[in-house]
């Protein structure tokens, strides 16, 4: 079962459609379960992880780029990940600079047993 995070988020997002306002918790954008993605915080109904959105972000995109280069994600999606993002910016850095040093170490592991 999926946990719906960002609880720390009260606020909602509300979008005139006709004569319909729509709203969108914030907090319900934004899930992690166990057995998906590596148990990563991902953006509900995808499998677009808030990692894979501070990496682009890192490289530079902004959120409407993201946006653009996942079609099936709103904007909002896309802030309530960057959002998230910055909340958890120490830890999600950390969690990145991991990946990458494991990354290179099996990059060094495969050219040693090329040789």
């Amino acid at each position: 079962m999926a946990m719906v995070l960002m609880p720390c988020i009260l606020s909602a997002a509300a979008a005139l459609h006709g004569d319909s306002i729509v709203i969108t918790a914030l907090d319900a954008m934004l899930v992690q379960t166990a057995d998906v993605c590596g148990g990563r915080i991902r953006i509900d109904g995808t499998r677009i992880t808030v990692h894979r959105i501070a990496t682009l972000y890192q490289q530079g995109q902004d959120a409407e780029e993201i946006a653009r280069t996942y079609s099936h994600l709103s904007l909002g999606q896309v802030y309530t990940a960057l959002a998230y993002y910055h909340a958890n910016r120490i830890e999600i850095d950390a969690e990145l600079a991991a990946d990458d040093a494991q990354y290179e170490d099996r990059q060094s592991q495969t050219m040693l047993l090329s040789n």
